[in-house]
Order: structure tokens, then C-alpha cells, then sequence
């Protein structure tokens, strides 16, 4: 099986190809052009490896939360490819690679995984992380205050769980003396997005290329300003 992934979400995208027991990943780098340089990077690496979008199983997208305009990119190229070679899409969410990041790093047990989302927000995800299988979620993705948030994960899972991500390192002061904070995951990555829709595909989780949308997880800045004001 080969696996077309695509990550959009941050300023450093990626797309990833994974065949059999390896995975090859390209990054883009931080760059604000990503909707001209995704389908050059995507063609380049399937060239290489000397595989057509006709070999491919299906392609995996990093459906959110993230950057707006960079989700709207990679959603809208998978959603792209696959309703014209009739491949099927694989939606992960963000904060799920980032929690497989940690499995592939060695680590297992009860994860964290939180991203920056600026003006004092974080996105959250809690998964169980077991060598061999997908990241197991243990509450629903969510968006909010750190103040907020990380209490509630404490609470459900304990002090000794695993942090990870960039909605830790301005907030050191909360994180409990037992637990484990795994440094240099700080975004999602299309190689995750590739490996997990192995297992998406064995359990038969698909997303619809004609109604797949980004799972934002919060209004944007503009929206909220917008509810202020009004």
C-alpha cells in the first residue's frame, strides 16, 4: 500500500509518501507561497520514487486545527486529487500526527499535544499512545486557554502523562514535576499523516472529496473582532 500525506497547517509544509515499512518526507520550509509550491513538491516526490498518483491507496490530509489559509490549501489540493483519479482521502486531525510524532519518537502511555494558537489560546488533543497502533483519543480536540485546558487534561489523565508541542514552552510553570515533556515535535507533519491513513484505511475511515472541509476548531481573529464589535 502507498499513501500520498499532505500537511498545510503551519508555515513549514510537507508532503510525504509512504510505501511498505518506509516513509519519505519532504519539507517545504516556512514560506508563504505554499498553495504554488504543493503540487510541484508533490510531483517531484512521487518522480523520484518513481510512483504515479494511479499507484497510490489514497491521500492523507492534515484537516486542522491550524493555520486557516494554509488548511485551506492542503484540503483543497487532496480533495483536488483525489475526486479526479478516484482515490480515496484520509482527513487527520493535526493534533493526532503530532501525538503519532511522540509514539515514533519511543514514546508510550497518555499524551498531551498542544499547539500555539496565539493571543493566549492553545489547541489541545489527548491521546493513548501503544507501539503498533493509531493514537487512541481520549477526549474530543479542543481550543481554549491553557488556564483552561491543561487542568482538564491533568485531570483526566493523571500528573505523569507526556507533553509535547508548542502550547507548552511559554507556560513551563503549570507543567507538573512527573511528567514527561518530549521537545522538538512542534508541528504536525505530512509523513504522520501518511503512516496514520494505514490505519485509517484498515478500519475503513474515509473522508468525502466533494464535502471534506477544515476542522478549524475556533472562529478566526477576523470573525471574532467581527462579534465585538457587533
Amino acid at each position: 500500500m502507498k499513501y500520498l500525506g499532505i500537511d498545510t497547517s503551519t508555515g513549514s509544509a510537507s508532503v510525504a509518501l509512504a510505501m511498505e515499512n518506509v516513509v519519505i518526507e519532504t519539507v517545504l520550509g516556512q514560506d508563504c507561497r505554499q498553495s504554488a509550491m504543493i503540487i510541484t513538491a508533490i510531483d517531484e516526490l512521487l518522480k523520484v520514487n518513481d510512483v504515479n498518483m494511479s499507484d497510490l491507496q489514497g491521500v492523507a490530509c492534515v484537516a486542522g486545527p491550524g493555520s486557516f489559509t494554509g488548511l485551506r490549501v492542503g484540503m483543497c489540493t487532496a480533495k483536488a486529487l483525489c475526486y479526479a483519479t478516484k482515490i480515496k482521502m484520509y482527513s487527520v486531525s493535526a493534533l493526532e500526527a503530532m501525538a503519532w510524532q511522540v509514539l515514533d519518537a519511543g514514546h508510550e502511555g497518555n499524551v498531551c499535544v498542544m499547539l500555539d494558537a496565539r493571543n493566549d489560546q492553545i489547541y489541545m488533543g489527548c491521546y493513548s499512545l501503544k507501539a503498533g497502533q493509531e493514537p487512541q483519543p481520549l477526549m474530543e480536540d479542543k481550543a481554549g486557554s491553557i488556564n483552561d485546558l491543561l487542568p482538564e487534561a491533568l485531570g483526566l489523565m493523571g500528573e505523569t502523562i507526556i507533553l509535547a508541542g508548542t502550547g507548552i514552552y511559554a507556560h513551563m510553570d503549570m507543567v507538573p514535576a512527573t511528567a514527561k515533556v518530549v521537545e522538538d515535535i512542534d508541528r504536525p507533519s505530512a509523513k504522520a499523516a501518511a503512516s496514520i491513513a494505514g490505519y485509517m484505511d484498515q478500519k475503513g475511515v474515509y473522508a468525502d472529496p466533494v464535502t471534506a472541509a477544515p476542522n478549524y476548531l475556533r472562529k478566526s481573529q477576523a470573525e471574532r473582532a467581527r462579534e465585538v464589535a457587533n
